[in-house]
């Protein structure tokens, strides 16, 4: 926010007294929140950093005084908002030649987390190094049905709302759960969740997703486009001069040791020509997902980009069917994957956009995700993007980028990604500057192979 009358405006609509970046990615009903903001700048076009560190620091402070109030009053039903502080006990001070230092009283305080977690079941979760996260139900039943064993469930951190199906992928052992909801700001909590639960080495997001065909790259429907870098397509910037605009922020990228991983599993010359048809097979055998299997070339339609009618059930007389390829073997695509909580479905906008970003897929969970834990996107592509979509292919779709994650797994090492584990520590991630800055980078990495 940098344009003072836009400020003036939102704020006498939404009655608010401060503008920020991060507490929308907060659910409120899945952990209790105060936040606290220490006022740096006034929200219009003469933003200098002069009075951060400042601010920080009266925030730090105000958080503080908070934590003692509430600790003392613990039992209380009820919580001291900002203006019963001013009732706490009068600061101790003791000096020290001309300087006189506020101290603090305080208390020990147990160890949280130790109390809430029983030993055994301490020992048993730190087997689980591996965690898988799936936007819906159909997506996890599909990771879930090529499980080489199913274990019993642990207990949890004392504060985790998630709900968690552990299993075994050969040689990994495997915590899944699901999201409650859509969108980048429920994936992160439940990264969060899953990370201080268990102290996992790195996640795969397996699901589905909107692919971005091109004459270059022949994506079609259950293929599977694996997240080279992804791009947080929906960040919006306000200035007094230019007025809106909208920001492509880069984010983290994979951890090296998945990126060696899928070329190995690329590069490897015994690899069957359709290496996901025995997982596809297991999936489709259940006895209740039989509709998970390959819904027919013919029901893979897409038709020309046309901005006049992409919104309508049927297509116009300006575009026509695109031709597609015949086979039915699932290609898999290694390129750029946009993430955001808009939901694209015109064939235009995707055109633009993924040229502008060159990205292959469209989805609306990476972005809450890769930047809190080392992570790699795998999606299963159910539709186009345009406004021809429906939900034929999303099983079909899932499958495939289920069991794309599974093939995968087979070269991961057991103990690929040991480094990044925090060792409980599970702060916040240590670009989380670099993402509420304004970004300058330009976006340049282009598509390096397909897999066919």
């Amino acid at each position: 926010m940098k344009d003072a009358a836009f400020r003036d405006k939102v704020a006498g609509e939404l009655d608010v007294i401060c503008f920020e970046m991060e507490a929308a990615g907060l659910s409120m009903d899945i952990m209790p929140c105060l936040v606290v903001r220490g006022i740096s700048d006034y929200s219009d076009s003469h933003k200098y950093k002069e009075w951060q560190r400042y601010a920080s620091a009266a925030a730090a402070a105000y958080a503080y005084e908070f934590l003692e109030v509430w600790r003392e009053d613990s039992q209380a039903t009820d919580i001291k908002y900002p203006q019963e502080l001013s009732e706490r006990r009068p600061l101790e001070t003791k000096s020290s030649g001309k300087e006189t230092s506020a101290q603090y009283q305080t208390k020990p305080t147990p160890n949280a987390a130790a109390s809430s977690l029983h030993v055994e079941d301490d020992v048993r979760r730190s087997r689980y190094k591996v965690g898988i996260i799936c936007a819906l139900p159909k997506e996890l039943m599909a990771v879930r049905a090529l499980f080489d064993e199913t274990h019993p469930g642990l207990k949890k951190s004392k504060d985790d709302t998630n709900t968690y199906a552990l299993g075994k992928m050969g040689l990994h052992h495997v915590v899944t759960t699901c999201l409650a909801e859509y969108g980048t700001n429920s994936a992160s909590v439940v990264a969060v969740h899953m990370k201080r639960s268990f102290k996992i080495r790195f996640c795969l997001l397996v699901g589905i997703g909107g692919g971005v065909p091109s004459a270059r790259h022949d994506i079609r429907l259950g293929d599977v486009v694996v997240g080279k870098y992804i791009v947080q397509h929906d960040v919006v910037r306000v200035t007094e001069d230019e007025g809106f605009q909208r920001k492509n922020q880069p984010l983290q990228t994979p951890p090296l040791f998945l990126k060696t991983a899928f070329k190995s599993l690329y590069s490897d010359p015994n690899l069957p020509m359709n290496p996901l048809e025995p997982y596809l097979h297991i999936i489709s055998s259940k006895e209740t997902m039989s509709h998970y299997c390959y819904p027919g070339s013919h029901l893979d339609i897409m038709f020309n980009s046309c901005s006049k009618c992409s919104s309508l059930p049927e297509p116009c007389q300006q575009t026509r069917r695109c031709e597609r390829r015949k086979d039915p073997i699932p290609k898999i695509h290694y390129g750029g994957i946009a993430s955001g909580n808009w939901v694209i479905a015109d064939a235009a906008t995707r055109d633009q956009k993924a040229a502008e970003l060159e990205v292959a897929c469209f989805e609306m969970e990476a972005a809450g995700i890769v930047d809190a834990v080392s992570c790699l996107v795998i999606r299963g592509i159910c539709d186009y993007c345009d406004g021809h979509k429906n939900d034929d292919w999303q099983e079909y779709a899932a499958a495939t980028a289920a069991s794309f994650a599974k093939l995968l797994l087979g070269v991961v090492d057991e103990q690929d990604g040991d480094d990044d584990i925090l060792d409980g520590n599970y702060g916040p991630p240590p670009d989380l500057k670099r993402r509420v800055e304004e970004t300058q980078r330009v976006i340049t990495p282009k598509f390096e192979f397909n897999m066919s």
